[in-house]
Formats: C-alpha cells, sequence, structure tokens
C-alpha cells in the first residue's frame, strides 16, 4: 500500500506544482514588470527586448502578444547567485539554440534548465531521442502552456493547457488539449482521479464502482460486496483551484497521436501511434499504442492497449494488457490480465485471467479470476428479450471452452477450478461442485456434470495451475495478496461440501451405476445438470482424496515441527478439538443465502488455526481404531505416501494420455512436444512424492523408537 500511496502522492505534488506556477504567471501578468521569487527554487518574468527579438528574428517564432511569454529560471544555478542577478540574466543564446519556427498564443512560460542538468544522461529511457535537436521546434501553435525547454517537442500542430515537463519527446502530433473547467477535465483536480463506473447488468440496474487509479483487487471486492463501508485509499489535500492542464511527466513519449484530450501521464509512460486518447491517466511505465483509441480510463503500472483496441471507462492494474483489435468498456481487469482480440464489457477480471481468441465476455463478474475464455466462448447471453440486465459470476479458476455459450444467469463462485467443455451451452443455473467438468450431454435439456473431474482425471491442471500462477504473477505491487494457494483451506471446505451432497443421496435400496440424478432437486450443487451413479462416486472419492491429503500434509507439516515425538504427547494434542470447520467456512449459509464465498485475503487463520483445521479434517476422516496414538499417526503417515504416490501417478497419466493419442493421430508428434516422461510439471510432482516418502520414513522411525521405549 505503501506504493500505492506514494504514487497518489507524487501526482498530487506534480499537480500542486503545475498550478502554483500558473497561478504565478497570472499574478504576473497584471504587473507591467515583475520578478517573482515564491520561494520554490525558481525566477518567473516576461521576455526581455533582447529575447524577443531573438525569438522573432533569429528563431523565426511568432506571437501576437510577446509580454504573455515567460521563462522560468532556476533559482539555484551556484550557491551565491542572488535572486536579482538570476532574475535579470540574459537567456538570448540559449532560446536561439532551444526554440524555433513556432507561433505562440496566449500564456507560455518556457522553463530554462539549470545548466548542470545532462539531458544526455545515457541512463535516460529515451535515450534514441538524444540524437534530435532538444527544445521546442517547428510546432503550429502552441497555446497556455508551460513547456521545458530541455524536452523534445516538434512538428505539433497544437499544443494547448498542457505542462510538459523536462527530458519527455512530444512529437508529430495533432491536437493536445484539455477541454475548459467541466466535469470531464476535472479529473485530475477532484476525487482523487476516481473512475466511476457500472459493472454487471447493462441496464436495469448495475453495480456502481468508485475507484482509484492505485486501487488493488481487495477494493474492488469490498465494494462490489459492501457498496456503504468499502475501503478507500486516504485522501491527501490538493490545491483548491489546481489548473486545468495536461501533464506530460519526464521521460514521458508522446509520438504521432492525432487527438489527445485531458491525460496525466507519469514519468516513462508512452502514447505511440494512438488514435485518439481521452480523459485518460497512465501511471509509469503504461503505454497506448498502434492505432487505438481510448476514453476515460486509468492505466497502472507496466499496463498497455495496443493494436487498434478501443477502450473506454476501464481501469487496468498493473501488468494488464489489451489487444489486439480488443473491444473492452465499463470494465475493471485485475492484475496480470489479459485481453486480445475479443469483447470485454461491464465485467470485472481477476487477476491472471486470459480471455483471448475473439471470445466475449459481458456482465461477467469474476474478481478472484486465474481463468481462461477460449476462441468463440459466449460469456454474455445476459439480454432476456426485454433488457439487458442479466449477469453471471464466475469461479475462481473455472475454464469457459471453445465455443461454449453461457446463458445467463449462471453462478460458478462456488465451482472453482472447473471445466466447460467445448461447444457447451450452458443455461441458467447454480453449480456448487469444484473441480467439475460440465460437458453437453444426450439429452438436449440438461448437460452431464462430473464432480471433482479436474482432481481425478486431469491432475495436471492443477499441478501445472499452481506454477503457472506464481511464475505468471508480474504485478509486483500486488503481489503480497494475489499468490493464495488452490488447495486451501476455502477450496476444502467447498470440497468437503460437495462430497457431502453427493453421499447424502437419500433411498435404502442401492443405486446401479446406470441410475442418473436430475438438476439440484436430486443433488444440491449440480444445478441444472445430469449426474450419473459413476459420476457421483467418482466425485466423492475425489473429494475424499483431495481432503485427505490436504488434511494429511498438515500432520507432515506439524510432527516436523515437534521437538520430541512421545505418545503421551501426541495423546493430549489429539483430544477433542473445537469445531471450526462450521466456523471457518459456512459453505451452507453461503449455498442457501447465496452470498460471496469468502475472498483468498480475508482469511484469518495463523498456522496454528490452519493446523486445527487440518486436525478436526483427520479425525473425521481418520476415526481412531482402539490403536496407541503413535501407531494411528503412523499409519496415517503411510496413507500420505500412497495418496501421494497416487497424485503423482494420475498426473502422469492425465499427460500420456495425450501423448499417446497425439502420437497416434499427428505425425512428428514426439518430436515436436515435451514427453511427459521429462514434462518438468511432472518431475516436480514426483520429487515431491519422493519428499512426502523421506520426511515420512524419518518421522516413522522416530516415532516407533518413542513407544519402543516406553515398553
Amino acid at each position: 500500500m505503501d506504493e500505492f500511496l506514494a504514487s497518489l502522492r507524487e501526482r498530487r505534488q506534480q499537480l500542486d506544482q503545475t498550478s502554483t506556477i500558473w497561478k504565478t504567471v497570472e499574478r504576473l501578468l497584471v504587473h507591467s514588470s515583475y520578478t517573482r521569487d515564491d520561494d520554490q527554487h525558481y525566477i518567473l518574468r516576461r521576455l526581455n527586448t533582447d529575447e524577443v527579438r531573438t525569438l522573432q528574428t533569429v528563431c523565426r517564432c511568432r506571437s501576437q502578444d510577446w509580454s504573455r511569454v515567460c521563462v522560468l529560471l532556476p533559482k539555484t544555478t551556484t550557491t551565491t547567485t542572488t535572486t536579482a542577478s538570476v532574475g535579470n540574466t540574459s537567456v538570448v543564446s540559449y532560446l536561439q539554440e532551444r526554440v524555433s519556427n513556432t507561433t505562440f498564443d496566449g500564456i507560455v512560460v518556457l522553463v530554462i534548465q539549470d545548466s548542470n542538468i545532462n539531458i544526455n544522461d545515457s541512463s535516460m529511457v529515451l535515450s534514441p531521442w538524444n540524437k534530435a535537436p532538444v527544445g521546442i521546434h517547428n510546432n503550429m501553435l502552441v497555446s497556455n502552456c508551460i513547456l521545458s525547454t530541455s524536452s523534445w517537442i516538434s512538428n505539433n500542430t497544437l499544443l494547448s493547457d498542457t505542462h510538459i515537463l523536462s527530458s519527455a519527446v512530444v512529437v508529430s502530433c495533432g491536437s493536445i488539449t484539455a477541454t475548459a473547467s467541466t466535469k470531464d477535465n476535472e479529473i485530475w483536480t477532484q476525487n482523487d482521479a476516481k473512475l466511476n463506473l457500472s459493472v454487471g447488468p447493462e441496464s436495469g440496474g448495475g453495480r456502481k464502482l468508485s475507484l482509484s487509479p492505485e486501487c488493488d483487487m481487495k477494493q474492488v471486492c469490498q465494494q462490489l460486496t459492501n457498496y456503504q463501508n468499502h475501503h478507500q485509499i486516504p485522501s491527501l489535500t490538493i490545491s483548491q483551484n489546481s489548473s486545468n492542464m495536461n501533464i506530460i511527466s519526464s521521460h514521458c513519449l508522446v509520438r504521432n497521436v492525432p487527438t489527445i484530450q485531458n491525460i496525466y501521464m507519469a514519468p516513462q509512460s508512452a502514447l505511440e501511434g494512438a488514435t485518439s486518447v481521452t480523459n485518460t491517466l497512465l501511471c509509469s511505465t503504461a503505454s497506448i499504442a498502434n492505432s487505438s483509441i481510448v476514453y476515460n480510463c486509468r492505466l497502472q503500472w507496466k499496463t498497455s492497449i495496443k493494436d487498434n483496441s478501443h477502450v473506454s471507462d476501464t481501469i487496468l492494474m498493473e501488468e494488464a494488457h489489451i489487444g489486439p483489435q480488443s473491444l473492452v468498456a465499463s470494465s475493471v481487469l485485475g492484475p496480470d490480465v489479459h485481453v486480445s482480440a475479443g469483447e470485454v464489457h461491464c465485467s470485472v477480471l481477476g487477476p491472471n485471467t486470459n480471455a483471448h481468441h475473439q471470445s466475449l465476455v459481458i456482465s461477467v463478474l469474476w474478481p478472484l479470476g486465474r481463468g481462461n475464455v477460449g476462441y468463440g466462448g459466449n460469456i454474455g447471453s445476459n439480454h432476456t428479450g426485454r433488457i439487458p440486465d442479466q449477469e453471471t459470476t464466475s469461479g475462481e479458476g473455472v475454464f469457459w471452452g471453445l465455443s461454449c455459450v453461457v446463458k445467463f444467469p449462471v453462478d460458478l463462485t462456488m465451482s472453482p477450478y472447473s471445466i466447460v467443455a467445448a461447444g457447451t451451452t450452458v443455461p441458467p443455473q447454480r453449480v456448487c461442485m469444484p473441480f467439475s467438468l460440465i460437458v453437453t450431454g444426450n439429452d438436449n435439456n440438461h448437460n452431464n456434470i462430473i464432480p471433482g473431474w479436474v482432481l481425478s482425471s486431469s491432475p495436471y491442471t492443477v499441478a501445472r495451475s499452481e506454477t503457472k500462477y506464481s511464475t505468471r504473477r508480474k504485478a509486483q505491487r500486488h503481489n503480497h495478496y494475489t499468490g493464495w494457494k488452490i488447495i486451501r483451506p476455502e477450496t476444502i471446505a467447498m470440497c468437503h461440501w460437495a462430497r457431502k451432497q453427493l453421499a447424502c443421496v437419500g433411498g435404502t435400496e442401492s443405486p446401479t451405476l446406470t441410475k442418473t440424478y436430475a438438476t439440484d432437486k436430486a443433488i444440491p450443487g449440480i444445478g441444472s445438470n445430469i449426474l450419473s451413479e459413476k459420476g457421483r462416486l467418482a466425485g466423492i472419492q475425489a473429494y475424499s482424496d483431495c481432503i485427505q491429503k490436504f488434511a494429511l500434509h498438515g500432520l507432515l507439516m506439524w510432527l516436523s515441527t515437534q521437538e520430541t515425538l512421545v505418545d503421551a504427547s501426541l495423546e493430549r494434542e489429539f483430544q477433542a478439538v473445537p469445531q471450526v470447520l462450521a466456523e471457518f467456512v459456512n459453505v451452507d449459509k453461503l449455498y442457501n443465502q447465496v452470498s460471496w464465498p469468502e475472498f483468498p485475503w480475508q482469511a484469518t487463520m495463523n498456522e496454528r488455526q490452519m493446523w486445527e483445521y487440518q486436525k478436526q479434517l483427520l479425525l473425521d476422516e481418520f476415526p481412531r481404531n482402539g490403536s496407541s496414538t503413535a501407531e494411528w499417526v503412523i499409519e496415517l503417515l503411510q496413507t500420505l505416501v500412497v495418496l501421494e504416490k497416487a497424485y503423482a501417478a494420475k498426473i502422469f497419466k492425465s499427460k500420456k494420455r495425450d501423448d499417446q493419442r497425439g502420437a497416434a493421430t499427428i505425425p512428428g508428434y514426439e518430436r515436436s512436444h515435451i514427453a511427459a516422461e521429462i514434462d518438468p510439471v511432472i518431475k516436480q510432482a514426483n520429487q515431491d512424492a519422493e519428499e512426502v516418502k523421506l520426511a515420512v520414513a524419518n518421522l516413522t522411525r522416530k516415532l516407533k523408537s518413542s513407544f519402543r521405549s516406553k515398553l
């Protein structure tokens, strides 16, 4: 949060500085001869006669009123220089070098840089421009501007109401203007430059968000869930009468943009070849390029909009990228989100979400992200035939397959890391089965669901995703809250609830494998889908393995931290424990009241509470059978070894299946694909299983020696 506040303070400081200079100029022009020393380390004065003559005759510049053209000189050129001498210093030779062939209108302030500033510093990010003439050259009209003569400002048609700081490049642009004092133009000086937008339903309501440029997903989610008490970045004081000007900061690049209006550019941001940029703020290192049209947007650090994209009323968090040929409107793109060749409208896309390949995402609330939208995926059938007033909520890590069609409303927030298969049409429903597969069924009215399918038949997906989300998490300012694990207490609680629903099917007769269950009237949580008996049993097993492995890993970790392992201490540890499962995540309540699940960064479990939770799961999953606690613990550890080995084997099998199918179908497949035997994900899984085996062997020796010595 300190970096977010630092960015806000830097912007406020720059706005105050611009405002101070402009108000100083306005006071100066009231007096016929006036040199201003306002204790800001600079002197502001009118041009003298020699300077005006030089600009007119030598530099070929024009102005209808030269008295409104001023120079701003550094006050601290030397330690012995007095204010009076600096104010009277002629800058004729300096202007002759830095200003040429430009028409001035209205108030223009030419900022004369201190002589000790090295504009050719090799470390400057714009070093390729060092060979071009520095200064203000060949501009058709400059009006009401503050311009550093140590920037590259040339070949622009109209430059108005703009403050350009030193070492910036502004070349070959059409119109760079700021509107008069209007609501649109006050975005930098009023209300922290917040972006007000509506997500969810396009019509007939909507969820209103008010986000500062330095917001994060935690603040977005607070506003989604609690409109009255959402967290805001603390306010800082800003001048009451800040000037309405564009700000182009040091080391910015603005090149070949026909229309720019009402912009704020932090240092090292860039506009290159965009078509139009209006009412937009760019944090440091953000960029807009290549025929893109951008209106009323906020771009955080290292973000980009490029390649003929059209973006409006959107905030891009750090490392979010749009393009090529994308249409995004009224949306929030979280950190590390990529949108290309598709449309996103009225949506919230959480961290590490990808929407590529001509996909459509409309009115989708996806705050935890980490998902993917395949080619032709239409997550946007929000029109009821009356008005587009529907929306959907997507769970963490959900994969929307190729050409799937989702008819709103749909809720998958309690089905994290599920897959909607290619070509599937999803009718309105609520599905609460984590790690599931939804696929088109034989019944035209219902799809088939296989609960826990990703865990049992495609565990490679989970293993790879854990690594992928870690290595692709490039947004450093958001890194402290985006690195949550896939298998964690919240997802385990959902698996626990889903398994309970699958296991509680009524009836005394033993069902056959041909039996089916239709919709959540038969089994809560399966939505409007059909579940086979085989799928039900597979889901129970998949969820059980996941829950047990999670709990057993907690046991392994706890035992590894104990200095002594004696039966008495183990017995005390595994006595009655509080019922933390229901208190931690009450999934029944979430299901019955249709509430948002707890977000990962809201989890308050410390290491001890985590162990208490895992310990309760152990006691529920592995009831004591009368043996000593040490013997029972040894049995649990051996079970963990078996589960880890089986999990690694499943990961290998899921990848090997693709290898075999590809080799039997495509010539040369083996030479152009990484085989399962050398796949880094599988190698890591095997290594993890081996490490667990060795750790268990070590702990088992200690446990056996403890109860042997007792005998």
